[in-house]
This record gives C-alpha cells, sequence and structure tokens, in this order.
C-alpha cells in the first residue's frame, strides 16, 4: 500500500470475479411394493426417471374428460333415475335464489 492509501495492482494481473449459484432439488424416498415398482419400470420410455412416469401418469388421472364417464354407473336404473330427480329438484331450489349452474 502506497502513501495515498490505494492498492496497486500489476498490469499483467488479471482479476476474476466467480459467482456460484447452486441449485438442489428435493427428492423423497417413497415405499412401493415389488408389484407397484415394476409396473412404473415397466413405464420408462427411454431416460424417464421414475418421477418422469409418475408425472405422467398423474397428468392423464387429472385430465379425464367428463365424457369418459357417462353409461358408467354401476348401479340400478332405479337409482340412477332418483339421484336424477334429486338434481333437478335441487337446480330448481337453486335458480329460485339466482344460482346459475
Amino acid at each position: 500500500m502506497g502513501r495515498t492509501g490505494k492498492i496497486t495492482v500489476p498490469k499483467s494481473t488479471v482479476n476474476f470475479i466467480y459467482t456460484y449459484a447452486y441449485t438442489y432439488t428435493m427428492a423423497k424416498v417413497i415405499s412401493l411394493s415389488d408389484a407397484a415398482y415394476g409396473e412404473i419400470k415397466a413405464l420408462k420410455q427411454g431416460d424417464d426417471s421414475f418421477s418422469d412416469v409418475v408425472l405422467r401418469l398423474v397428468e392423464k388421472v387429472k385430465r379425464r374428460p367428463l365424457k369418459d364417464f357417462f353409461g358408467k354407473w354401476p348401479g340400478k336404473t332405479e337409482e340412477a333415475e332418483e339421484i336424477k330427480r334429486k338434481l333437478e329438484k335441487d337446480r330448481k331450489h337453486f335458480a329460485l335464489h339466482g344460482v346459475r349452474f
């Protein structure tokens, strides 16, 4: 350090500033039966991870169109008709109160 309080750096010195950015991906440990593990493993494609397979399966379940369920009532026709009558009654009741479906 000289008398003026400045630091003198030789011109031939090269200075670098390094910045490190660390990102962490949190992983969770889950337990699967051998059968479940085998099924998921069989669904892997190429370089898929198990997470990729699970996310692909979840997306399919979440986005099933309502029409996939048409005609799937497992009960008796009379039960379905009773449910239909109750729904129509409720819709009329709520329509009187300004609720729209």
